[in-house]
């Protein structure tokens, strides 16, 4: 038995909004490329942010050690 529902009245009056785009395995390869460089990119710029923060929390970490104090003394290899 088959029943209507309230929305399958607008099923033919509304255009379907799934769809499927057809191309060639050269252009989706690039496409993958692209989409690769993008992420890339990003994480790069997100490492080097990283990478600037750990410079100055160890300068920071550096700063305090060495204003009270804290530093460790080197030990050298014997000759």
């Amino acid at each position: 038995m088959f029943t209507l529902s309230p929305m399958t009245f607008f099923d033919d009056f509304m255009p379907s909004r799934e769809r499927v785009l057809v191309i060639s395995d050269s252009q989706y390869a690039k496409h993958k490329k692209s989409e690769a460089q993008k992420q890339i990119d990003v994480l790069q710029a997100r490492a080097d942010e990283y990478s600037k923060a750990l410079a100055t929390i160890t300068s920071t970490i550096d700063g305090l050690k060495t204003e009270h104090g804290l530093l460790e003394p080197e030990i050298q290899a014997p000759n």
